[in-house]
């Protein structure tokens, strides 16, 4: 005689959960909640999940993408899969029901920027995508049939004074946050992630570890300008373990959080800044104040240069700064032009550049 079906916790995903007639059906974190939903379908056969549902394709992506994905992928997914779910209308629609409309209406329904809407329709192409690959699906109803927007390029650079007007607008955690991220030039996943055990005080550094950095490929040094120094000391002291970086109420930044923060300072700036803004302004104005693309790839943590040759394209819309190279190319003299390129002159150019920014 089969067990009667009843709830129990799944350790793992930190739900309740009821097997019925060999389905598992998630009843969520809450025990109260979890009973609840639990007598639902039991009295209503009708609304469990079918294993064909985009419901239980999502689910069973998620715990895929848990498994061998890094946590902040998974919660990138989860963010996206679980707003899609939430919008279907039946909210148990089976796979074979799907259509780009469905897509197009929850995108509609939000109003997000571009960028953001690509992502969202990219995170639900993937999950169809993975289902159709692992055999749980025949195959993907919307499959090349998403008109997602662009992919358009961000061409903002912030000058020295662009950067102070920000400032008149900051205090407190953001601040540091925002000082950081200008001061070093670091992707925001290294300045929302960077806890006291990857601080190097002697050298003046964050180190990460391999598995901790992006491409997981080999260790990442990210140099402390004396203010971010100062910043990370203080935060230290406040955050001896986890994240160093947090909002007032303790949790830690994320990327997600700045945008909002800095959404709601498009008014008063006239521009709606990212802290990846930060990081490609400091390339550019470094290249600017000199520092050879070399140095400049190794402060950033490129593997090549080709990332840094993109970025040149910035330096090139300053026609000031274009004027100036001019006339120096044809100014300074044969001497001066040997001079400048010398082994000599580029290797000592190297050594200041690196230790400015320590």
């Amino acid at each position: 005689m089969p067990r009667k079906p009843s709830p129990w916790w799944w350790e793992q995903k930190g739900v309740y959960c009821v097997t019925i007639e060999g389905k598992r059906h998630r009843l969520g974190a809450d025990k109260e909640a979890a009973e609840t939903e639990f007598h639902r379908l039991m009295a209503n056969p009708a609304q469990r999940v079918r294993a064909d549902s985009v419901k239980a394709i999502s689910d069973l992506f998620l715990d895929w993408t848990q498994a061998h994905r890094a946590h902040e992928t998974y919660l990138w997914y989860r963010k996206h899969l679980q707003s899609f779910v939430d919008s279907l209308k039946p909210p148990l629609m089976t796979v074979d029901r799907l259509k780009a409309h469905h897509v197009d209406s929850w995108i509609d329904k939000h109003g997000w920027e571009s960028s953001y809407a690509r992502g969202a329709m990219t995170a639900v192409s993937r999950c169809l995508n993975w289902a159709l690959k692992k055999g749980h699906i025949e195959q993907n109803p919307i499959y090349k049939k998403l008109d997602k927007p662009k992919a358009g390029k961000r061409d903002v650079v912030l000058s020295p004074d662009d950067f102070k007007k920000l400032l008149e607008h900051l205090h407190g955690e953001f601040r540091d946050l925002v000082v950081t991220a200008w001061e070093t030039g670091c992707r925001p996943q290294e300045v929302t992630k960077v806890e006291a055990r990857h601080v190097d005080l002697k050298n003046g550094c964050w180190v990460f570890p391999a598995a901790e950095s992006k491409g997981k490929r080999e260790k990442r040094s990210v140099y402390l300008s004396d203010t971010a120094l100062a910043i990370t000391k203080k935060l230290m002291e406040q955050h001896p373990t986890g994240p160093l970086f947090r909002r007032p109420n303790g949790e830690a930044w994320s990327r997600h959080d700045a945008s909002q923060y800095f959404r709601r300072l498009k008014k008063k700036l006239g521009a709606h800044y990212r802290l990846y803004d930060l990081r490609h302004s400091f390339i550019t104005n470094g290249l600017k104040n000199g520092v050879d693309p070399v140095t400049m790839a190794n402060l950033v943590g490129h593997v090549d240069l080709k990332m840094i040759h993109e970025i040149y394209s910035h330096v090139s819309k300053d026609i000031s700064f274009m004027r100036d190279a001019a006339r120096k190319a044809i100014s300074g003299g044969a001497s001066a032009s040997r001079a400048s390129t010398s082994p000599k002159t580029k290797k000592r150019r190297v050594r200041e550049s690196a230790a400015a920014r320590r």
